[in-house]
């Protein structure tokens, strides 16, 4: 018998061997997967060209991440944060560079995601003063990016002041990213993609405005601008009935896209014009053939949390309408999906129905 090293270790050099080439095997992998990975964050969300300092580029790089690969919106804002610091230290871009104001905007808008809404919404009226004027118009008319620009302040920015109670600002903001919208549209060049991108934030503008309209009072023209846009949306499905009328409780299977979930939120906010006009049975239906919709694509995020307000919202609808048991199932369907999903407001759901369980007891 052999006793080298090498001859005590003959009886194991074939596991060895396969330990060898799977570690091998597996380092190969992991690095392919990194390959791969960073291929398709500079692919799909490049660092623009002209910041070339590369740690302000791999922040970048991970921020990216974070905001689409593996959403984490708090990691996001301080990537995000800590690359405009280097940007500023670094002396390389002033502030209104088109670069640095495009990571204002994904600062604005990770610092909404965690709950910063006042900051976020100072910094993205900052930056929206920088391309469109007190009118309303944009700078630079023609200008492409300053186009595009708007539409990605407006995104943010419309959301947030309709939450913070100000719908008369918001309608200022959707209807200049409106204009800039139909600018890109009215492109002879504009690339297929970019076109059905566009599309789908006209569409999302017009709806958010149709929510601003209905705040301010003027609900002839909020359910018009709604039932237009519901009127596109089922243009793209040519089963779809008329978009003249509240919708039967049953609809046709349709393709889960993108746009699909924007035709939920319509109908809850046709359902809220409904209710505001007093017509509790078109407001029931639009808002149970919202709620349909949803149930097609349960795994989808956007439809979980349109669910999540179209279940107490029709629980409250039934429950002004006296039908106790059937709020009272909606209430409780509202406070199994807020369980399982994290979303909704479950102790709301919980205190509704023990209200109505207190009235059925009597």
């Amino acid at each position: 018998m052999d006793d080298s090293w090498r001859g005590r270790l003959q009886p194991y050099m074939g596991a060895l061997k396969v330990v060898s080439a799977t570690a091998t095997l597996m380092l190969a992998g992991v690095g392919g997967a990194y390959w791969l990975l960073s291929w398709h964050i500079d692919r799909n969300w490049p660092v623009a060209p002209e910041i070339t300092r590369r740690a302000t580029r791999r922040l970048l790089r991970g921020a990216a991440m974070r905001e689409h690969v593996a959403p984490d919106a708090r990691i996001a804002y301080m990537f995000l944060l800590a690359a405009l610091e280097q940007i500023h230290a670094d002396g390389e871009l002033d502030e209104g560079a088109p670069a640095v104001q495009e990571i204002v905007v994904r600062l604005a808008d990770a610092a909404s995601r965690i709950g910063e809404a006042a900051p976020a919404r100072r910094m993205l009226e900052d930056a929206w003063r920088r391309v469109v004027d007190d009118d309303g118009l944009l700078r630079g008319a023609g200008d492409r990016w300053v186009q595009l620009h708007a539409c990605r302040i407006a995104d943010v920015l419309g959301p947030l002041q309709l939450k913070a109670g100000d719908p008369r600002a918001a309608k200022h903001t959707l209807a200049a990213a409106l204009r800039a919208a139909k600018q890109v549209l009215d492109a002879p060049d504009a690339p297929a993609a970019a076109r059905e991108e566009m599309l789908l934030r006209h569409a999302n503008y017009l709806t958010s405005l149709g929510e601003a309209l209905a705040l301010l009072g003027d609900l002839d023209s909020s359910q018009a601008l709604l039932s237009s846009v519901l009127g596109e949306l089922r243009a793209r499905a040519p089963s779809s009935p008329s978009s003249s009328s509240p919708p039967p409780s049953s609809s046709q299977p349709r393709r889960a896209d993108r746009w699909t979930c924007l035709d939920a939120i319509v109908m809850l906010d046709l359902s809220q014009v409904a209710q505001r006009r007093g017509a509790a049975d078109d407001a029931r239906r639009w808002a149970a053939a919202g709620l349909a919709a949803t149930a097609e694509w349960p795994k989808v995020h956007a439809c979980q949390l349109c669910r999540a307000h179209l279940l107490p919202h029709l629980a409250a609808l039934a429950e002004r309408a006296g039908d106790p048991r059937d709020a009272r199932g909606l209430y409780a369907a509202a406070i199994a999906h807020a369980e399982a999903t994290g979303l909704g407001d479950a102790d709301h759901a919980r205190q509704a129905m023990s209200r109505i369980d207190a009235k059925l007891d009597k």
